[in-house]
C-alpha cells in the first residue's frame, strides 16, 4: 500500500498543476484493491475538468466500462460490431 500511495500522490500532484491530462495503465481501475480504486475514484471527480480521458488495456476486448464516485465497477459495455 505504500507504493500505492506513493502513486496516487504523484497523481494528484501532477493534476493539480495540469491544465489537461490523459491517464493511462496496463491494468484498468476495475480489477484494482477497493481502497486504491476509490482514491482513483475521488481523484477523478476531484480533477473531471482536467481528466479528458482514462485508457487501459490488459483484459483484450473492445469494453469500456463504467464506475461510480465511489469507483465501484457498473457496467461493462461491448463496442465491438
Amino acid at each position: 500500500t505504500g507504493d500505492s500511495a506513493r502513486q496516487i500522490a504523484f497523481i494528484k500532484g501532477a493534476l493539480s498543476t495540469s491544465k489537461a491530462a490523459i491517464l493511462s495503465g496496463h491494468v484498468p481501475p476495475s480489477m484494482w484493491r477497493e481502497s486504491c480504486r476509490a482514491q482513483y475514484a475521488f481523484l477523478s471527480l476531484t480533477f473531471a475538468s482536467v481528466i479528458k480521458q482514462h485508457m487501459y488495456g490488459h483484459l483484450h476486448s473492445d469494453q469500456f466500462f463504467l464506475m461510480d464516485g465511489a469507483g465501484q465497477p457498473l457496467n461493462a459495455c461491448d463496442t465491438a460490431g
